[in-house]
């Protein structure tokens, strides 16, 4: 929805800085400093109330509203609510807004541990990365990839000692990995070398952290600074603590959430403080493990006769945040809540139901008031109120409609393999599972097979948009309809076959041979192919007495590589010879070889009660899984269509989707298949064991060893899949219909979709949280878009861009240790350890490769067409921008080629940032010792802007037509702008210079080129200027009113009758005589209620309840404007 405001736009001062966008045309000319612009109230706009951005790459509509900004001298710290519409998890949690919507603009820091805890210390060596380097993988090898010998059992106790506090994160050896989000941004973090900080992808922001208290509880707070010089303060904590653990034992727990606490901006020390109370949440887990393999009982190893399966049900107790208040330079912000309880709730939830704003005088400004749905087990937003503070009517009210369709209960097994709903009935997480154990070194007899499992954790569509946002109402009753479909990827599709062989051989009579010989090659070498091991399967029924030389194997089954010529397999009746003998075995074949088997009786074939005499049966089979290229579903939703009706429910615009090449629906996994649905770990065990010891019997050592794997059943299939997106789109159509005006517009958008593999341990992923770091690079970029109109029945292009971009990066490789052959400890041997030389075999080091990973633009080649009346031709205008990156630690372009066909030369900009300048010989402009000061303090690390541009050269072609610098100098203990100089040939200006600043960072005096010398004067606590001044210096004024008639006027309570006449006294007074004295008045956070002009004649404005403008009066309070405002659909 939009509608118009032709609101006052206040006046505050704020800093113009010379940043480049993404592609942009760089800088803005003009100078750093912007001043006090009191224009009048028509020629602002409110803005758009909701805002779509669509990320098309994967699918996901972010729908936002804005609830209240809050302002640090210019610096806007926007809030509102946001729904992720890429579907609801069956055990995702409400926030304190209702199911999938959150509160925006209350940043976080959290982790995902890695290893160990960075934080730990102990008395002992081991440690977290903030008290020791990890070693690097060369120094593993150094120190453990060496034989000892001789075999110094103590000496090699000691250093596996040392590789399973590695292997188990007692001794950290990579950092944990951190989600941060700003204002400006967002990213992942790494620690490194104890107080570094690798920012993923690489962003120019710096973060520190205190004295680390090895305290995981009580860890020092991080700090972030923005390069916009705004210092984000984390000191509110939020941990977790188990079912094992009394509540409020914070001792046990570990800090696993850091909220924002303060939010100061550099220049001017306006700040905002967030206060929160404790809310807890209990979460319940369900845990499932299934174990198949081997066991030792002391003397041999056997294979488990059953699979072992263990259910446990636990919980834990997360203690979050919610926001209580910010109060801030200007004002305050006030929460309410209400408890909802529900049987499914361990104790009552809190939700959010009222947001007061109040102004720095304590006016209530604005309400926003919550309603809530909990008509079923999951509480959601019904509407958002903001009330009319002047009458009951009027009021801005939002509604919300969702999916009918009702999510289960919480841990719920209906779930597919990214945890969303799939109506599957189930009573286990584990899908349909078969396994034949394979035999161990120590055992060579017959080994069973597992079923178990009975999950089909396939996406399904229509139950994954249970609950889902469909629709919202705006105040108007227009509303938007929302509509989803499943994600769809390229991935391996599997299809099995069983090959059987089967034959049946009888006996022909007392003293006969009859035998059969089948030949097969077992399966192909080729790729795609995998083969799961042949199983032989023989039944031989008691053989008759034989009365030749055969009577030794009077039935007989081999099998023969005929590739190699070897017998490898026979089998004949070595049992009870009056009984029927079974034996089913798992032979070792070789995929591509070619075999024989030959099957050899003696006999006669006599029938029984239960069976004849002699035949023997053998069945031998395998399966062959082949894999291709197919479609697949994948995890979440993707925007299919957003369409707005009028209240009327007339349809005013559609807006639909179109993924994949050639819109076949395909997208790209960002996660690799063999990682995601295993659901398993393997592990390998030995030990050391003793035989004898009974009489003269001598003790005997021994070496035992045995494999398991335990299965898992787990809601969401790996911490891959939370990652980021689950699938990315190379290309996206977007076709944007207005109904009314019958147009149609096609936007197509093609990206990069990179898959760089972070991490390379793919056998241990879905073990601890190391999935998280498989594809953490994976940043895709748009490369090209294009925008057609349809004309008739075609679709004709109107604008062309296409990409290329440059990346550099910081490489983190910390490695991580495996223990992949586990030793049990056993007691009581008195021939103690024998561990080889080589232990170190036991354990893998595997390197992760985290890089910055700065993506940079490059190239940006663009191209106009338009048309005439019959479609033909008419012109085409192409433009091309080239970037180049040269500066000391700037993200922004050093240098910007902009070339178009509709212009004969080019034009190039060059940049110079803090950082760069090392020198001031050079520079080009002679600096004064305090602006010497101002120029470093703004590199990183001090007040940290090191996008600011310094210095701006501008040519055409290779000839210089301008050099532009914006300076910074010390006032009363503070860096604040200076000076704008422009420098012309051999002419050097000062397009502006500020003379004096007051504490909060308002100019004082000012002067313009060619302009008079202004003073400004501020009121409100310095929230706005209350008076402009020309032709007169400060200290003129202050000879007129005193420094404590100036505090007064800027007392956050001063009345607009104090500031009126204390103006008239300006005014009059001869001292100021040839002064031009324009005055203001204002109401806190709403605008400006009135102007008085040099001559005395005053403009007044007044507000509804929604603090909207309302009217304009003139000097005799005639209405001069008076505005109605409507709403229309977005």
């Amino acid at each position: 929805m939009r509608r118009k405001n032709l609101g006052l736009k206040l006046i505050a001062l704020s800093w113009l800085l010379m940043t480049t966008t993404l592609f942009g045309q760089g800088p803005e000319k003009g100078g750093l400093i912007r001043l006090a612009d009191p224009q009048p109230p028509n020629v602002a706009e409110l803005g758009k109330y909701a805002v779509y951005p669509t990320a098309e790459y994967t699918g996901v509509v972010p729908i936002s509203i804005p609830l209240f900004e809050i302002s640090l001298k210019g610096k806007s710290l926007p809030f509102g609510l946001s729904y992720h519409a890429s579907g609801i998890k069956v055990d995702q949690e409400e926030t304190e807004v209702g199911l999938g919507w959150s509160l925006s603009g209350m940043y976080t820091i959290s982790r995902n541990i890695i290893g160990g805890i960075d934080e730990r210390s102990g008395s002992s060596t081991y440690n977290g990365v903030y008290f020791h380097n990890p070693k690097t993988i060369q120094e593993l090898l150094n120190e453990y990839n060496a034989p000892i010998i001789p075999n110094d059992q103590g000496i090699i106790i000691t250093k596996k000692n040392d590789l399973r506090a590695l292997a188990l994160g007692n001794n950290d050896n990579h950092s944990d990995l951190y989600t941060f989000s700003t204002k400006s941004r967002s990213g992942k973090f790494l620690v490194k070398n104890m107080n570094e900080y690798y920012t993923i992808p690489y962003s120019s922001i710096k973060i520190s952290r205190g004295t680390i208290l090895g305290d995981s509880y009580r860890s020092y707070p991080f700090t972030i600074v923005d390069d916009e010089g705004l210092n984000y303060l984390f000191d509110d904590r939020s941990y977790s603590i188990g079912d094992e653990i009394n509540n409020g034992m914070t001792s046990y727990a570990t800090t696993n959430s850091w909220y924002i606490s303060k939010i100061t901006d550099n220049e001017s020390g306006e700040y905002a403080n967030f206060q929160y109370v404790d809310n807890w949440i209990r979460e319940y887990i369900n845990n499932e493990q299934v174990r198949v393999g081997y066991d030792f009982n002391g003397e041999k190893v056997l294979p488990m006769n059953d699979y072992s399966y263990n259910k446990s049900n636990n919980f834990v107790d997360n203690n979050s945040k919610l926001i209580t208040s910010i109060v801030h330079s200007n004002g305050q912000v006030l929460f309410e809540y209400i408890s909802v309880s529900k049987p499914v709730y361990f104790s009552p939830r809190k939700f959010l139901s009222k947001i007061k704003v109040l102004n720095v005088k304590g006016e209530l400004i604005k309400e926003v008031n919550f309603v809530y749905d909990s008509s079923t087990d999951r509480v959601k937003l019904a509407s958002v109120t903001v009330r009319n503070l002047d009458a009951g009517s009027g009021d801005q009210k939002y509604d919300f409609a969702y999916d009918p369709l009702r999510l289960p209960q919480k841990k719920d097994f209906s779930v597919d393999y990214w945890g969303y709903y799939n109506g599957n009935m189930a009573n286990t997480y584990l899908p349909p599972t078969t396994i034949r154990i394979n035999n161990v070194q120590s055992y060579s007899g017959v080994t069973p097979t597992y079923t178990f499992g009975s999950a089909d954790r396939t996406p399904n569509i229509q139950y994954m948009q249970a609950e889902m946002l469909k629709r919202i109402t705006y105040p108007t009753r227009g509303y938007t309809d929302f509509e989803f479909e499943n994600n769809k990827y390229i991935g391996k599709v599997r299809s099995t076959s069983t090959n059987y062989i089967s034959e049946t051989v009888v006996g022909l009579g007392v003293d006969q041979k009859n035998e059969k010989v089948r030949t097969f090659t077992y399966g192909t070498s080729g790729t795609g192919q995998s083969l799961e091991p042949a199983v032989i399967d023989i039944t031989f029924n008691p053989p008759t007495p034989p009365y030749t030389e055969f009577s030794m194997h009077p039935q007989w089954v081999r099998i023969t590589d005929n590739t190699t010529n070897t017998q490898i397999f026979e089998k004949w009746h070595d049992s009870d010879p009056s009984q029927p003998l079974r034996f089913i075995q798992t032979l070792n074949l070789t995929p591509g070889h070619n075999y024989e088997l030959k099957i050899t009786v003696y006999g006669a074939s006599v029938p029984q009660s239960n069976y004849i005499t002699t035949n023997t049966r053998v069945d031998l089979n395998w399966k062959v899984i082949t894999e291709s290229d197919g479609e697949k579903p994948g995890g979440g939703l993707r925007v299919k269509s957003v369409k707005s009706y009028s209240p009327e429910g007339n349809l005013l615009s559609n807006d639909y989707y179109k993924y994949g090449e050639n819109e076949n629906g395909l997208g790209i996994s960002f996660f690799d298949e063999a990682i995601l649905y295993k659901n398993y770990q393997d592990q390998n065990y030995f030990t050391f064991f003793e035989t004898g010891g009974v009489g003269d019997i001598a003790v005997t050592p021994g070496t035992a060893y045995w494999w398991d794997r335990k299965y898992f059943g787990i809601s969401n299939y790996s911490s891959v899949a939370t990652s980021g997106a689950t699938i990315g789109y190379s290309k996206v159509r977007k076709y944007q219909q207005d109904v009314v005006k019958s147009d149609l517009i096609l936007s197509e958008s093609e990206y990069t979709i990179p898959r760089e593999v972070s991490f390379s341990s793919y056998e241990f992923l879905n073990s601890q949280n190391y999935g998280s770091l498989s594809f953490l690079l994976s940043e895709p970029s748009m490369i090209k878009k294009t925008d057609f109109r349809k004309y008739g029945s075609s679709f004709m292009p109107i604008k062309k861009e296409n990409y290329t971009y440059t990346h550099d990066y910081l490489l983190y490789t910390s490695p991580l240790v495996f223990e992949t052959n586990y030793y049990e400890w056993t007691m009581g041997l008195s021939n103690g350890t024998h561990f080889q030389s080589n232990y170190y075999v036991d354990y893998t080091f595997r390197q992760s490769s985290l890089n910055t990973s700065r993506r940079k633009p490059l190239q940006k080649i663009g191209k106009d067409y338009f048309y005439n009346a019959d479609l033909s031709l008419k012109d085409s205008i192409s433009t091309e921008q080239n970037f180049e990156y040269n500066a000391a630690y700037a993200d922004e372009p050093s240098k910007i080629r902009v070339a178009s066909s509709n212009q004969p030369v080019e034009n190039i900009q060059e940049f110079t940032y803090p950082d760069d300048v090392t020198s001031f010989t050079g520079f080009g402009l002679t600096l004064s010792a305090d602006e010497q000061t101002g120029l470093n303090a703004w590199k990183k690390g001090v007040s940290h802007f090191p996008n600011r541009a310094v210095r701006r050269k501008e040519y055409k072609g290779t000839v210089l037509t301008g050099t532009y610098y914006n300076l910074a100098a010390p006032y009363n203990g503070k860096v604040f702008p200076s000076r704008g100089v422009e420098q012309r040939g051999s002419m050097t200006y000062t397009d502006l210079v500020v003379n004096r600043y007051d504490a909060a960072g308002n100019p004082l005096e000012i002067r313009k080129k060619d302009g008079p010398l202004t003073v400004y004067l501020w009121g409100y606590g310095g929230q706005y200027p209350i008076a402009e001044i020309k032709n007169a210096s400060y200290s003129e004024v202050l000879t007129v009113l005193n420094q404590a008639a100036l505090d007064n006027l800027n007392l956050v309570n001063v009345s607009d009758a104090a500031i009126e006449t204390t103006m008239n006294t300006l005014r009059n007074d001869s001292r100021l005589a040839g002064a031009m004295v324009t005055s203001f008045t204002y109401k806190p956070l709403v605008g400006m209620t009135s102007k008085t002009d040099a001559r005395g004649i005053k403009e007044t404005y007044t507000y509804d309840g929604m603090q909207r403008l309302q009217t304009i009066l003139d000097h005799l309070n005639y209405v001069t404007k008076s505005f109605d405002y409507h709403y229309r659909p977005n």
